[in-house]
């Protein structure tokens, strides 16, 4: 049984159309500013994170895998992020396009590149290197189990005694989602969003605990992918839809109106939100 999507094939073909057009992958059809405004609440959500792991992570020198970094958008902020706070940040930039990581070097010279696909990648081949890795709006992309949870066990393995795994995805919570009910034969979208226990458990497994949870961005950025009810999931789908028809498609009319959806945005993150979510894991021994 195979699926019409490839992950290897589509984001290569995305990476080489779009080379160097973008600084991240966005969505092609809305405005530049729609795309900036759901960055910038993701970014938000990102230092959150980083705040609250600050006086656990390395002082001067720390070691960050980033897993799916695209055109290096995350790389790039991280790489930032910690050197301005005088920590000598090792960032290796991980991706399947070597088109996309070949524009990383040309921006950023110090930040190292690895070019390898996570569905064949040998998951210890980088075992308990980083202190922090991270995967960004990446891994739903595998839409296969078996490529789901060898990525996962990839990016536990990758990571330190006593380091870190920050996931942003979209993650399932609440009790209704058409990706439950989905015809896996039929099914051409390219990614599928998990139920956060299944991650929660496959991590577990490799000596990795859950000790953050939030929101990245609210339905008024990304849309839902889950609601309480039938009637709940589909209000609020409508709302986005009438949002990216009338509103985050033009440029103009964004920018006008961006700062209404920026509060609504952070309203929604901290009381319902039914999509993205950002997690911090910590690597703890197993105990036998």
């Amino acid at each position: 049984m195979n699926q019409p999507y490839d992950n290897t094939r589509y984001w290569t073909k995305i990476h080489e159309k779009h080379s160097g057009k973008f600084k991240s992958v966005g969505w092609h059809g809305l405005s530049e500013s729609y795309n900036k405004l759901s960055y910038q609440s993701k970014k938000e959500s990102v230092i959150h994170i980083l705040k609250k792991l600050e006086k656990e992570l390395p002082d001067n020198n720390i070691s960050i895998l980033d897993i799916g970094a695209g055109w290096g958008y995350w790389s790039d902020f991280l790489y930032n992020y910690f050197h301005n706070k005088s920590c000598n940040a090792k960032i290796t930039a991980f991706d399947i396009s070597q088109n996309a990581l070949d524009i990383i070097k040309k921006n950023n010279p110090k930040i190292l590149t690895e070019c390898a696909d996570l569905k064949k990648i040998d998951i210890k081949k980088h075992e308990q290197k980083f202190d922090l890795v991270v995967a960004f709006n990446c891994l739903h992309h595998l839409t296969r189990i078996e490529q789901y949870q060898r990525a996962l066990q990839f990016c536990a393995s990758s990571v330190k005694k006593n380091g870190f795994f920050i996931l942003m995805d979209p993650m399932l919570e609440k009790p209704y989602s058409r990706f439950d009910v989905i015809d896996f034969k039929t099914y051409t979208g390219h990614g599928i969003d998990r139920h956060l226990y299944i991650t929660d458990d496959i991590l577990f497994n490799q000596g990795m605990n859950r000790i953050i949870k939030n929101n990245a961005v609210s339905f008024v950025f990304s849309g839902n992918i889950e609601g309480y009810t039938y009637t709940d999931y589909h209000v609020i789908r409508f709302f986005y839809q009438l949002l990216r028809r009338f509103v985050y498609k033009y440029e103009w009319v964004t920018n006008i109106t961006g700062w209404k959806w920026k509060i609504l945005n952070r309203f929604f993150k901290r009381t319902y939100s039914c999509g993205t979510k950002i997690v911090a894991y910590r690597k703890t021994p197993i105990q036998k």
